[in-house]
């Protein structure tokens, strides 16, 4: 029984988005290590029945290992799948069952492309590999397993193809009803990817988006400290880069460890900022860390303060934060001095349409609702862990050199459009209007001060001075 409420407390992020819905479905997996990595992420979401060709074995014990409380996986065969991602590597697979190809595109400048293959269609074999760069890799990896999880619930693609990424812009995405061919000359060549560590990084909160991002960017730093005063509890591994067997321990001394593992030299504060009324004690960190890039994943209203404080500074900064059930996700560069800072973007924005309200977001207006009695937005790994990888591919883009940094984040400063507005949902208003401007699922989009909403020609930004044209 200890063990069935412990499992349950472990899902009790993701359980109001799916139920037990996906727990009868039958993920299959077929081909190389990538796809073993996508079982992982549908584990995090509730499904417990998978499929393999390849090495059904190792794909067990690494599911029970991520989730040790969870004594109900089951392996199946290939023939029983609802779903089966075709990966690189992946062999031939002739089954009666809807496919998601995943296939890399080396001679364009595309980062990949999804397939989507009804029933009985035929599927080639795979010959392609995965990408050089690590983050055209997770984004794949993100967006295949959230195909793959929708098809579970029972909505499949209504497009055939989707084309995901390329160097002009990394989140770039156009679907299409049947395979296309794609030219080189279509797209500028792409930046070469760099394995060079650049820079030292202070991470401010370790929850859902800040230690995903903090694993991703881990091999490509010198130095990354990780400052957060909360211990690891039941609720926080489904979505958050800690094992349930780190359960009681301080995250950031925990995070600190596994970031050890990619070579980063690492330091853990368990500590609270609030530069509201400790200003000294921000200042000592960042005096001990001396940071060139610092990254702010509280979700809360300190960010303001500790931004405003950056600023000052001339420290480069980013602050991340998902909206309601992570169903579209906000950040916000700020490239030191220069440019709009933090204050100028935050809740300054006409961003367009916005999605309907969430369940939770309806039961506070509820006038018998009482505060406190809600635990945080329920989301999954798949859209927490999108916001954290493209909050890691600009940190680690404005890391670079001004030669290496990518045309897209010259651009982006250039633009001075640097609050990006990313979507793992889409949706319209009554009126046929995308929220947010967003079409696709995995999408991302750029604001700036041109979109700033209700002001005259003599307001001014209270941290940088920065005047509005009315």
């Amino acid at each position: 029984m200890k063990t069935e409420l412990l499992r349950d407390a472990y899902y009790a992020r993701v359980a109001p988005l799916f139920g037990t819905a996906l727990q009868a479905k039958v993920a299959g997996i077929a081909g190389d290590a990538g796809g073993l990595d996508i079982a992982l992420l549908l584990a995090r979401c509730g499904v417990l029945r998978f499929a393999s060709n390849s090495n059904p074995a190792l794909l067990l014990r690494k599911l029970r290992e991520q989730n040790p409380l969870e004594d109900r996986f089951v392996l199946h065969p290939m023939s029983d799948a609802d779903v089966i991602f075709c990966g690189p590597g992946s062999r031939h697979v002739k089954l009666r069952t809807p496919k998601v190809r995943l296939i890399f595109c080396p001679a364009t400048n595309v980062s990949a492309q999804l397939e989507f293959l009804r029933a009985e269609e035929p599927s080639a074999e795979n010959g392609s590999s995965w990408p050089e760069d690590p983050f055209d890799r997770t984004d794949a990896l993100n967006r295949s397993a959230a195909v793959m999880r929708n098809i579970l619930s029972g909505n499949f693609p209504e497009h055939r193809v989707l084309l995901m990424g390329h160097s002009r812009w990394p989140w770039w995405m156009q679907q299409a009803d049947a395979a296309v061919s794609l030219k080189s000359s279509q797209y500028v060549p792409a930046v070469p990817h760099t394995s060079v560590r650049r820079g030292r990084v202070l991470m401010i909160g370790c929850g859902s988006i800040g230690s995903a991002a903090a694993v991703s960017l881990a091999p490509h730093v010198k130095h990354l400290a990780l400052c957060d005063p909360e211990k690891i509890e039941i609720e926080n591994p489904v979505r958050q880069e800690f094992a349930i067997s780190e359960i009681g321990e301080h995250k950031a001394m925990a995070l600190a460890r596994r970031c050890a593992l990619a070579g980063a030299k690492t330091q853990g504060f368990v500590r609270t900022i609030n530069p509201d009324v400790e200003p000294a004690r921000f200042a000592a960190l960042l005096r001990t860390v001396q940071p060139d890039l610092v990254i702010l994943a509280t979700g809360t209203s300190i960010e303001f303060s500790a931004a405003a404080l950056l600023r000052k500074r001339g420290i480069r900064h980013i602050a991340a934060r998902c909206y309601a059930r992570a169903r579209y996700f906000e950040i916000i560069a700020v490239n030191g001095k220069r440019g709009p800072c933090y204050g100028c973007l935050r809740d300054q924005l006409n961003l367009g349409p916005s999605p309907a309200l969430t369940p939770e977001q309806r039961r506070r207006y509820d006038p018998d609702f009482r505060p406190g009695e809600l635990n945080a937005e329920p989301a999954s790994v798949l859209e927490t862990g999108r916001c954290a990888a493209v909050l890691a591919r600009i940190a680690r883009a404005m890391l670079l050199t001004k030669k290496e940094q990518p045309p897209w984040l010259v651009t982006t400063f250039q633009q001075e459009r640097c609050c990006f507005i990313g979507a793992n949902h889409a949706e319209c208003d009554r009126n046929g209007n995308w929220c947010y401007g967003l079409d696709l699922p995995g999408k991302v989009a750029t604001f700036g001060p041109e979109d700033v909403t209700h002001v005259s020609a003599v307001d001014a930004c209270d941290v940088c001075a920065r005047r509005w044209a009315s």
